[in-house]
């Protein structure tokens, strides 16, 4: 009877009925970033059905069904997240500066990036010319709101102490967006290509360099989860499903040089890429530049492969485990929706694996991607169910706190109201201890 009364006072919810739950919840001033993360997931499927190399009957109608309900589900976390924007300014506000609920703001762009692809991988061959164009306006859209997203977050919630205990994979998703870019331009390039061959030159220039910057600054954000993961060996568990968005970096990082890769060898020749014959000088043939630069993505892409398992094999056994308890025992208390991250970081090696079964003489990469596109279905319909628990029960992510108005204390460092005890007890705590 005790643990009954326990865990009514820790479940309020199971003291309401859901027609009150429906009345009573503010849906729009908890409905935070990490929700983005439905839709990001439906686009991850949708990406791994239309990479398998063994083409089967339904395989585009399945993956349209997967880019339809991607759409739906966007529309809906936009349409709830203006809301809270219009009516719940200072919340929304908060949200930009929130430990818990920042760090998951660039799924809002990840979501578009699905978007985007689907638009290439599905709308294009349906449509002709004229969306080739759209696309190509979108991308450089795209790659602008992921400056954007990058700037506010570094002049935001970068600007206070993150808890060591915090810090997880979680804190590289702000360089996703422009990551993304790689894989999104590596794969709009060719397209543009039949239309304005150095239009999709430019493009596969800015896709490699957007994959740089975004492999580059992850493996830097990464650096200070390994300190974490060193320090504190003993994540939370609400943080360690989170860990699997480092599989991503590697991942997007392959599937973007060997898309780039394969479109170099199309779009090199055509716009005589390192040929200085403008120049009257002596360059290189752009077939062997395109050669070269295909074989180089592909070794280097391999290479990212081993990282991306060594990360997928640390937590794919736990995760296992853990899912098997939430299945015994119920998802109320133990879901949570980082579980999210175990479907989009996966895509992009496994779109690799696709591309690999197409070029090497071996069957593995084949299997292998049939593997993971049944393992981020499984994973969907798992999170989809979860996730529908938690808001049958008025469970929402965002936090509902107002903006509290930051200035800068006598260190010059920016503080707000709360942090400024912590801040006064850790120079009294250097005093002392210089004294």
């Amino acid at each position: 009877m005790a643990e009954k009364e326990l865990l009514d006072s820790r479940a309020p919810f199971r003291q309401t009925t859901f027609k009150q739950r429906l009345r009573e919840t503010e849906w729009s001033k908890r409905w935070g970033w990490n929700l983005y993360t439905t839709a990001m997931g439906s686009g991850a499927v949708m990406a791994c059905i239309y990479s398998v190399p063994y083409e089967f009957h339904g395989q585009k109608p399945a993956a349209t069904v997967w880019f339809i309900v991607d759409i739906c589900l966007f529309i809906l976390c936009t349409v709830m997240t203006t809301i809270r924007a219009i009516k719940h300014t200072a919340v929304f506000r908060h949200s930009f500066y929130d430990q818990t609920e920042a760090p998951w703001m660039p799924t809002f762009n990840l979501s578009i990036a699905t978007l985007i692809i689907g638009i290439i991988d599905l709308g294009i061959p349906k449509c002709g010319p004229w969306l080739i164009t759209t696309a190509e306006v979108l991308f450089y859209i795209y790659m602008f709101i992921g400056a954007c997203t990058a700037l506010i977050l570094q002049n935001t919630y970068r600007l206070l102490p993150r808890p060591l205990h915090l810090i997880s994979p979680a804190e590289c998703l702000e360089a996703f967006p422009l990551m993304l870019c790689g894989t999104i331009g590596s794969l709009l390039a060719p397209q543009v290509n039949k239309l304005r061959p150095d239009g999709a030159l430019t493009i596969l220039l800015f896709a490699i360099i957007c994959q740089g910057l975004g492999l580059f600054i992850s493996i830097l954000k990464l650096s200070a989860w390994m300190l974490h993961h060193i320090v504190l060996p003993r994540a939370p568990s609400k943080t360690l499903p989170a860990y699997m968005i480092a599989a991503g970096v590697p991942g997007f990082t392959a599937l973007a040089l060997v898309n780039g890769g394969n479109a170099a060898l199309e779009i090199f020749p055509t716009n005589g890429f390192l040929s200085a014959q403008a120049q009257g000088g002596i360059g290189i043939d752009p077939r062997i530049a395109a050669e070269v630069f295909a074989i180089v993505g592909h070794w280097f892409g391999l290479l990212m492969c081993g990282l991306f398992l060594w990360v997928v094999l640390i937590y794919v056994g736990w995760g296992f485990f853990n899912m098997v308890s939430m299945a015994r025992n119920g998802y109320l208390g133990q879901y949570n929706l980082a579980w999210w991250a175990w479907t989009f970081p996966l895509t992009g090696m496994i779109s690799c694996w696709g591309q690999w079964a197409k070029y090497f003489p071996s069957k593995a990469f084949g299997v292998l991607n049939i593997i993971g596109t049944l393992f981020v279905l499984c994973i969907w319909i798992f999170n989809i169910i979860g996730t529908g628990v938690l808001l049958y029960n008025g469970i929402l992510p965002g936090v509902p706190e107002e903006f509290v108005p930051t200035h800068n204390d006598e260190d010059g460092e920016l503080a707000t109201d709360d942090l400024e005890p912590i801040r006064r007890r850790r120079r009294r705590g250097a005093e002392d201890q210089e004294s």
